[in-house]
């Protein structure tokens, strides 16, 4: 059907239905002669021949043994629908690519234009292996289920299952010969990049990202959505994720000027001008990188678009990180927030951070137990009403073992740092501690600047007010010598 759809033989079928009847089972020859529904060639915008306008029902019946390389099921869609499909554990796919341009790339589909992806289940693994970036300004999309869609598109009741793993032989960052920056990447566990609403779905798959690029984004549901009328709702992630990028041959401290930005989260490390509600996750989030930006949060890793809509959202993930960043933002349900639209956010998952960047090179963290840094120039409330429903409920830790110097530091119990003329009110932190200190050299730290609250770290704009908010953990802040014990009466100690 793949080659007779692409050589145009169903070009005057209107409308298309294609409605499976059982299961289909790959055997070696099939494997070997599979080519996508929907294309000749799309890696290049444009260069697609034939789109897949049809609509395409599984029935619930699944594609078995089927091994593809480079080759989604469908290469691009326009119209119509995906429905009922699986694509079972059996199968496997492996992206290695030569990007020269945008790429997208997920099992079922590649491109989605105005299409309905529809109770579609990936069970299968997909592997990254071998990918580089030869041009300026690439971009690689990576999905459980679809690379990219675009705003007229829908993905509903979706689930992916599947382990997506992207290798230490990909890198699309920056190269020893010529240090210049190459690609950008979203790989989701659901979606890549995503122009679209996202409805009731879910991924359980473990996300593990091990390669270098200029910027990427990684998530459980969507590594990048935009478009205001979008919407992510109802969706959960129970996998783990896990981000070990490090610094290439050709970036070393001296070249970390290069905006070099990782976003990471359990449903959107990337939410722009769009809707998020009544999200969760449950996975552990692990971070081994030591790049210059890190943005992570359990629900999402940074917005600041003012349309956006954060609502109903909880993280119960533990998120850690263990590498020299420069500059991390970390919250457990968000972490860079910018907009006031925020409500009911819980976080049940412990935080830690083990390691920053010494480098005097003015290293900077903002770590919060619901937000990390609240970046707003305009004046606002930050409101969890009088049934305080942005709450942090778990341990917030930052451990360092080594001498560290021209570094600015913050946490707080609900959020690490305030940039906003800001009127806080009804939140709450329920933590059993905050815990912020070090083992140090005895002629301390230079040019060291830490804050920690049990409500706010630090809260540095004119106008800010802080009204009926509660604090019932204690707060350990040890600048210099040894830590307190977890089990020490005292309230405070500041070294």
């Amino acid at each position: 059907f793949a080659k007779a759809f692409n050589s145009g033989e169903y070009d005057n079928v209107s409308p298309l239905v294609v409605t499976l009847k059982n299961d289909i089972v790959f055997d070696d020859a099939t494997n070997a002669a599979w080519t996508s529904i929907g294309s000749v060639a799309y890696e290049a915008e444009g260069a697609v021949n034939h789109r897949f306008d049809g609509s395409f029902y599984g029935q619930g019946f699944a594609i078995k043994n089927w091994h593809s390389t480079n080759k989604p099921l469908f290469a691009t869609t326009n119209g119509g629908i995906i429905k009922d499909l699986v694509i079972d554990s059996s199968s496997s796919m492996t992206f290695s690519l030569n990007i020269i341009a945008e790429s997208h790339y997920g099992v079922i589909i590649g491109d989605a234009f105005s299409t309905v992806i529809e109770n579609c289940t990936n069970k299968a693994p997909v592997s990254l292996d071998n990918c580089v970036a030869n041009g300026l300004a690439t971009r690689l999309d990576v999905g459980g289920i679809v690379g990219r869609t675009d705003s007229d598109s829908q993905i509903i009741g979706c689930k992916n299952e599947g382990t997506i793993e992207s290798k230490n032989t990909c890198n699309f960052g920056l190269t020893a010969e010529d240090a210049v920056p190459k690609a950008t990447v979203y790989m989701g566990g659901i979606c890549g990049y995503c122009r679209c609403s996202i409805i009731d779905c879910s991924n359980t798959g473990d996300i593990t990202s091990n390669y270098n690029a200029y910027e990427k984004a990684t998530a459980g549901i969507v590594a990048r959505i935009i478009n205001a009328d979008n919407t992510v709702k109802n969706c959960t992630n129970s996998g783990n994720i896990i981000d070990n990028s490090a610094r290439t041959p050709a970036d070393p401290i001296s070249k970390l000027d290069y905006n070099r930005e990782i976003y990471v989260s359990g449903v959107s490390a990337i939410q722009a001008s769009s809707t998020i509600d009544n999200c969760s996750n449950s996975g552990s989030i692990t971070l081994g990188t030591d790049v210059k930006f890190v943005y992570v949060g359990g629900v999402v890793g940074k917005t600041n678009n003012p349309q956006t809509v954060l609502s109903n959202l909880t993280n119960s993930g533990q998120i850690k990180s263990t590498a020299g960043v420069r500059y991390l933002y970390m919250g457990g349900v968000i972490g860079h927030c910018a907009v006031y639209t925020i409500s009911d956010l819980i976080n049940e998952g412990a935080l830690y951070v083990t390691c920053i960047e010494n480098s005097g090179k003015n290293t900077t963290m903002d770590l919060g137990g619901v937000i990390g840094l609240f970046d707003n120039s305009n004046a606002g409330t930050i409101d969890g009403t009088s049934d305080y429903n942005i709450v942090n409920k778990a341990r917030v830790d930052f451990s360092y073992t080594t001498l560290i110097e021209y570094v600015y530091l913050s946490a707080g119990g609900v959020i690490g740092r305030l940039e906003a003329p800001a009127t806080v009110k009804y939140i709450k932190n329920e933590a059993e501690l905050v815990k912020f200190g070090a083992h140090n050299a005895d002629d301390g730290d230079k040019d060291l600047t830490t804050y920690c609250g049990g409500i706010i770290g630090v809260a540095s704009k004119a106008g800010t007010t802080i009204e009926n908010c509660i604090n019932s953990a204690r707060v350990y802040s040890v600048s210099r010598g040894t830590l307190l014990p977890d089990d020490s009466s005292l309230p405070c100690k500041f070294g």
